[in-house]
């Protein structure tokens, strides 16, 4: 993992927190990283207690955050 994947990674993590399902503390390995471009990452967090499963969008820098919302739209 390099320094930037482990750096969205705590951003992401920051902002979930928990499991909404199970209370469940997140860690960096709960996170999978399933696109990467340079303005916008996909990533799935999945509980590994209750496998309930989050999928996010990272906007970085100038990203569309429509563009974000489609992404996302295609893995749900």
């Amino acid at each position: 993992m390099d320094a930037s994947e482990g750096q969205i990674k705590r951003i992401v993590l920051n902002r979930m927190g928990r499991c909404r399902i199970c209370h469940r503390t997140y860690t960096d390995e709960d996170v999978s990283i399933v696109s990467r471009k340079s303005d916008m990452w996909m990533m799935v967090v999945e509980c590994v207690d209750c496998h309930a499963k989050n999928f996010v969008a990272a906007v970085l820098n100038e990203g569309d955050p429509a563009q974000a919302e489609i992404a996302l739209r295609r893995l749900t």
